[in-house]
């Protein structure tokens, strides 16, 4: 959402600082930014109906909770990512949980290790940290 915020407010600089025809030309940076927030809106994870859904609109991932065959973290992103959890099924189906972007990991963390340790899903250090509350940002941590 950052990139986004940031795209708006260099393309206002160019529309008030240099006027409308700067503004007109500088106008791809104002797309840019509202697909870059756009992507960032739209993305949902839900648990429904024995499954871990990962939607951005129109397009979804879902992974099988009672099938579930891995569960682990890689580092992915720039220097302020925090990394990704990748959820696998023996079906094919993969879902990545965008470690902090997502709120009330207290709450869902347990309950995804629960399926994946009842499925026999393999669960590395650094997941099994963040799901069980651990090794999340502070800022998902209800004070």
């Amino acid at each position: 959402m950052l990139p986004a915020l940031a795209g708006v407010a260099i393309w206002l600089y160019f529309l008030i600082g240099r006027g409308v025809t700067a503004g007109v030309e500088t106008s791809w940076l104002l797309i840019i930014a509202a697909l870059l927030g756009g992507w960032a809106m739209l993305m949902r994870l839900r648990f429904d109906a024995g499954q871990l859904l990962f939607t951005v609109g129109p397009w979804r991932r879902r992974v099988d909770l009672d099938a579930l065959e891995s569960v682990s973290w890689r580092m992915t992103g720039g220097g302020v990512s925090r990394g990704t959890i990748l959820v696998r099924d023996r079906n094919g189906g993969q879902v990545p949980i965008y470690v902090g972007r997502y709120a009330g990991i207290e709450e869902w963390g347990p309950f995804l290790l629960h399926q994946a340790e009842r499925s026999g899903a393999t669960i590395d250090t650094r997941s099994r940290r963040l799901l069980e509350g651990a090794g999340a940002p502070r800022t998902l941590h209800r004070r």
